[in-house]
């Protein structure tokens, strides 16, 4: 990055440089690699997972991984912390071993090109936290992260970030707080009517999907997302008539603006 000097931003959950965050879905990771089997109990639903292959141990991962994405926070991590404890996986050190220090941190917001933003402090999906405590979760992270690094804080990122972690009420809440943007991990491109919604911005996930450079080129381009909002919203029925209509009449070029995401929607952003 420096090399090209492109600037970029790294989000923070203010608890981990102190080693005291609970990275529950490297837990999940460390425990799946270490089993020959699990047994698992999710809200209610006993499963067996034999995890010796590593095609079984994806397999395990991911199938375990979105059930506990379904459940409360407090009940995920207890959850995981049964599962590493049943493998036999100790993550005591797991976060000060992977998480930088605020020394390194502040280190690294003295170059120019670098932005430290908020990211709550124990990284909580803040949709399903009581409206008090999701506020105390961004509002904390943010006055640490400024007391941390001795300047202001305007920029925040959701934790998981899709619309089952943080929606209109997430989107408020940053925005009283006075922050500049958050970002979200819906998938889009920047564009002028996000102007009004800088609380609730999309981004292009590079998280080892589409992981090749002509797959870059092309979600950089903006294509596949103008494609995936026209589908969208060809899905509800009204639209999807009145578009259909538009082009068997020739009034309307293939993406009239009806076949836009609507720009009052800022969970589709």
């Amino acid at each position: 990055m420096k090399r090209l000097c492109l600037p970029f931003a790294i989000y923070i959950p203010t608890d981990y440089p102190l080693g005291l965050g609970e990275l529950w879905w490297l837990v999940l990771e460390g425990a799946v690699r270490k089993a020959d089997a699990l047994d698992v109990t999710i809200a209610g639903q006993q499963s067996r997972f034999v995890t010796r292959t590593p095609a079984q141990k994806i397999f395990a991962f991911n199938k375990i991984y979105w059930q506990l994405r379904k459940l409360p926070e407090a009940e995920l991590r207890a959850q995981v912390r049964r599962i590493a404890a049943a493998a036999g996986y100790d993550a005591s050190t797991l976060c000060s071993d992977e998480i930088m220090t605020w020394e390194e941190l502040r280190a690294l917001a003295a170059d120019p090109l670098v932005t430290l933003g908020a990211h709550t402090r124990r990284h909580l999906a803040l949709a399903k936290l009581p409206a008090e405590e999701a506020r105390a979760e961004a509002a904390e992270s943010v006055a640490i992260l400024e007391a941390e690094l001795g300047r202001p804080c305007r920029h925040f990122s959701y934790p998981y970030g899709d619309v089952r972690s943080a929606g209109p009420r997430e989107f408020d809440l940053v925005r009283e707080l006075g922050l500049k943007t958050a970002v979200t991990t819906e998938k889009g491109l920047i564009r002028a009517e996000h102007a009004a919604s800088l609380t609730a911005l999309p981004r292009i996930s590079l998280n080892g999907d589409f992981q090749t450079l002509p797959c870059l080129k092309a979600l950089l381009s903006g294509v596949p997302f103008a494609l995936w909002n026209t589908m969208a919203v060809l899905r509800r029925p009204r639209a999807a008539s009145a578009c259909r209509s538009a082009i068997r009449s020739g009034s309307a070029p293939i993406s009239p603006s009806i076949c836009r995401a609507p720009k009052a929607q800022p969970r589709r952003c």
